[in-house]
């Protein structure tokens, strides 16, 4: 199976339902949908596991998905799932150290304190691994990760995004099934709008934190000038993404439009020093690779080797006669070319590597 998402993951995205951001066309429309489970088995989603099963490219996916060209990671996240869960509930406190030679007793700890928690997330995880391997198109279990656009409200103005000040509201329903979906979650992932500046947003992010450890594995994409340990403080965090497209003061502020650079570092840092020994949550550097910044990107990773974090490279999306857009310019495609090779002997993190494939496919 080349890709699981379709068996475990649903996105929330444009008001419309997709499986993920790389989907090339949606499921459909939200409004036009009585319930995530009428989403969940639809003609659609049932023919992309039926195309993951056969090894070939589902309709509804695109041409340069990272879960089509490289291996899926969610088959060693299921592995480390219950040293995961252990170290978090040891770390916040709500799961007592076992000590020595009682490890396998991890698993009754955890159901004792969060029974019905535990059970749901555990069986439902289960049954959708079974699914996949059996190769079941209808499924009986529930999603158990969720991406979610509440908000595309920003603090910032930045040269590649025009959707910050664009009024716009997650369809009303959906907003209940996500709710609905909450108890068997794994993951929620926040990648539109500055989480810890729209309303919308920072509201949410409070009902997670009235859920205790309860709630599911959090994932946010931040311009990271207001993420500070304190802002985090009470999620249930397993990625924060840290979006800084550029590896100096100039460019960041050509791009931003505000001269944050150190800012965003220096919170990146302070979060860095907050984390416990299990070096939760994970933090990644993104890039938006355009013209304003595609000379940098040895620079970005030699900045995130510096500062200990990741590094994902993501290609500007822009109509190709925009200025930004570098993958139609021969004499950029050119240059671009000779940073790649420069940036491949850099970085050895799959992560990057597969943004640098990601990158040069569309210079091709």
């Amino acid at each position: 199976i080349s890709c699981l998402r379709p068996w475990y993951a649903l996105a929330f995205y444009e008001n419309e339902a997709r499986t993920c951001c790389w989907a090339r066309q949606p499921i459909g429309k939200l409004a036009d949908f009585s319930s995530w489970q009428e989403i969940w088995n639809h003609p659609k989603l049932q023919e992309a596991r039926d195309a993951m099963r056969e090894g070939r490219q589902a309709e509804i996916c695109g041409d340069d998905c990272p879960f089509l060209r490289k291996e899926n990671n969610f088959h060693g996240a299921w592995e480390r799932y219950p040293a995961w869960l252990t170290a978090r509930g040891q770390a916040e406190g709500w799961l007592p150290d076992l000590g020595p030679g009682q490890a396998e007793g991890w698993r009754e700890e955890v159901a004792r304190l969060l029974p019905d928690k535990f059970r749901q997330e555990q069986e439902n995880m289960a049954g959708i691994l079974r699914a996949a391997a059996d190769g079941e198109s209808v499924l009986d279990t529930r999603p158990a990760a969720l991406d979610l656009h509440l908000s595309y409200r920003c603090n910032l103005h930045c040269v590649m995004c025009g959707k910050s000040d664009r009024d716009y509201r997650l369809h009303p329903p959906a907003r209940q099934w996500a709710e609905e979906l909450l108890e068997n979650l794994y993951q929620l992932c926040f990648s539109e709008g500055e989480p810890f500046y729209a309303p919308e947003m920072l509201e949410y992010l409070e009902h997670l934190r009235s859920l205790g450890p309860a709630q599911p594995r959090l994932s946010l994409v931040t311009n990271g000038l207001l993420a500070t340990p304190e802002k985090l403080q009470g999620l249930r965090l397993g990625t924060v993404v840290f979006s800084v497209d550029g590896a100096t003061r100039e460019t960041y502020r050509r791009i931003r439009g505000v001269d944050g650079l150190e800012q965003v570092l220096c919170n990146l840092q302070a979060v860095q020093r907050s984390r416990g020994w299990w070096r939760r949550p994970a933090i990644l550097f993104q890039m938006v690779v355009m013209t304003s910044n595609f000379r940098e990107i040895p620079r970005m990773i030699l900045l995130a080797r510096r500062l200990g974090v990741g590094l994902r490279l993501l290609p500007v999306q822009f109509p190709p006669d925009h200025e930004e857009f570098v993958f139609n310019k021969p004499e950029r495609c050119g240059e671009m070319e000779k940073v790649l090779a420069e940036a491949r002997q850099e970085t050895a993190s799959p992560i990057t590597r597969a943004g640098l494939d990601l990158i040069a496919r569309m210079l091709r």
